[in-house]
């Protein structure tokens, strides 16, 4: 193919305009960019994500208290769970239904499904045309992908379309993922399913973990990476069930009647002693213990003037005594 009437062009740096981030949820949850959610089955990921999605419908306040924007438009996928089960949690969460729009399947063609890996332009399109498109969820994100989702090219490719869908609306995009199995990466972003574009290409990795200290449920998300802004801070949450119907309930992220912070462990300090593990140290606000954390623990490296963090999520938490509305956690 000859190139004699092609050329690349360039921009000078100082014609580029500068532009803020547009914060759907300060600090958490940008618009225009694509955002991970991560984490273990069962840790509430979906929950957490159709609790966003039902604050950004009626404009309410988001769970460190900041002020809501002015309500908007959710669009929601979902290759695991039905509509009635997703509408389910979202009503428990007092989402705005008229304001939720669930993807169905392709107009114009005969029994023919949405495939988020083929089809992201044709949504594009479609969410454009609504008053206020903000958020779209993907769970889970591997769909999108067409081809391999252990190849870092294949990944990029397919997720492209994704991006740029929330740069043309000016909406935030959730992608919902699972961690590996494996237990020996130290890193939560090394944990994240397939690929490591699935941790590279989003601009902020959210993680949910659960675990027990002391014998009670812990539950936290934090922020795992953010190439836009602070990537500390987290939050202590629980899930419970609310009836919305005669017989029907739904799942939501609940809120405590006390406040509370999650701190990254101050010190996290490997024993001398091959093969042991340390404590996590865990201190709030409100009461200071010694536990070991579901989202930290500590392995000794093998080389003898280093001590490497064996991380599952890569943050120490505080004893469960707060719900969803908490303070910010602080990095020590």
């Amino acid at each position: 193919m000859s190139n004699e009437h092609s050329r690349v062009r360039l921009m000078r740096g100082d014609a580029v305009a500068l532009e803020p981030i547009d914060w759907i949820w300060p600090g958490y949850l940008p618009a225009g960019v694509l955002t991970l959610l991560g984490g273990a089955p069962g840790c509430g990921k979906t929950a957490i994500a159709l609790s966003l999605a039902a604050t950004l419908t009626t404009g309410g306040p988001w769970p460190d208290g900041s002020p809501g924007q002015e309500a908007g438009d959710v669009i929601l996928w979902s290759g695991e769970d039905p509509h009635s089960l997703s509408a389910a949690g979202l009503i428990a969460c007092g989402a705005d239904m008229q304001r939720v729009h669930f993807v169905e399947r392709l107009e114009g063609r005969d029994a023919d499904y949405f495939d988020p890996g083929r089809d992201m332009a044709l949504l594009a399109a479609t969410a454009g045309a609504l008053k206020s498109p903000r958020l779209l969820i993907l769970d889970p994100v591997v769909s999108a992908v067409a081809g391999d989702g252990h190849k870092n090219n294949q990944v990029r490719r397919s997720l492209q379309p994704v991006v740029d869908l929330g740069r043309q609306l000016g909406c935030g995009v959730i992608g919902i993922t699972h961690f590996s199995k494996s237990m020996s990466r130290r890193d939560p972003l090394e944990r994240i399913t397939g690929s490591v574009a699935f941790s590279a290409l989003p601009r902020l990795v959210l993680v949910a973990a659960k675990g027990q200290i002391d014998g009670r449920p812990c539950r936290v998300l934090v922020r795992a990476k953010s190439n836009i802004g602070p990537d500390e801070d987290g939050f202590i949450y629980q899930l419970e069930r609310r009836e919305i119907a005669q017989g029907i309930t739904g799942q939501r992220v609940g809120t405590g009647s006390k406040r509370s912070r999650v701190r990254r462990t101050q010190s996290c300090r490997a024993s001398k002693k091959r093969g042991s593990r340390s404590r996590a140290f865990c201190r709030t606000s409100m009461c200071s213990c010694r536990a070991t954390c579901p989202m930290a623990r500590c392995q000794p490296a093998s080389s003898r003037s280093t001590r490497k963090r064996r991380a599952l999520g890569g943050e120490a938490c505080s004893v469960p005594r707060a719900g969803w509305v908490g303070r910010r956690a602080r990095k020590a």
